[in-house]
């Protein structure tokens, strides 16, 4: 991974303006963010198993205030802070080189919401809203983008600042359900929502 990460970043200084170099860029510092992810729920798992987490130090910066997590958890979540700032800093430079890609922003959604769920920052999971409803004004007709707001939304449900939150959530669910509608009328089977998904969002518009 590393070496392909100099290799992309070789590309980004031999052309400034082409999207494609930052868009791989992007996607494997992404790709490496969620294996930081991964990493550290091992930890934390392990710790909370053999009993340590309560005798360990807490994770300076981005944790919620008062989790104490133990050394080799906090350890697994600083690495996971740096590769967020990393994962942040070159989706930023993707959109900037392409902004009316949707996949950037995206991307950049995704990063905040893995942000959100291990660092227990209110503030990613309200930019990462911002982001993927952004998202959905960019690609109108995707089933897919409109599941996440609707999932984001919930996700930001109940955190100060997230005004708005839960109509955006019923008003994704509808729009989700109407493109999945569409989509088995037309026969584009690659992309109907799963049976459990399509199950999820009756019941948040109050049809199940």
């Amino acid at each position: 991974a590393k070496s392909a990460a100099a290799a992309f970043e070789r590309a980004v200084r031999l052309d400034e303006l082409s999207p494609i170099p930052r868009q791989r860029r992007a996607e494997l510092e992404t790709y490496s963010l969620r294996s930081e992810l991964v990493r550290a729920a091992a930890a934390a798992a392990a710790e909370s198993s053999a009993g340590t987490a309560s005798s360990g130090v807490g994770f300076r910066a981005a944790a919620e205030p008062g989790i104490v997590v133990g050394r080799e958890s906090g350890d697994s979540l600083d690495a996971l802070f740096r590769q967020l700032q990393v994962a942040l800093r070159v989706c930023d430079e993707w959109i900037q080189a392409d902004p009316r890609n949707p996949g950037a922003v995206r991307l950049r959604a995704e990063c905040r919401r893995i942000g959100f769920h291990s660092l227990h920052d209110p503030h990613l999971i309200i930019l990462a809203l911002v982001d993927q409803q952004r998202v959905t004004w960019m690609y109108p007709s995707s089933v897919e983008d409109w599941w996440r707001l609707f999932e984001i939304a919930g996700e930001a449900a109940g955190i100060p600042g997230a005004s708005g939150s839960p109509e955006m959530g019923r008003d994704a669910a509808v729009r989700a359900l109407e493109l999945d509608a569409g989509n088995h009328l037309w026969g584009h089977r690659d992309r109907y929502l799963s049976d459990d998904r399509v199950r999820i969002l009756r019941r948040a518009t109050g049809k199940d």
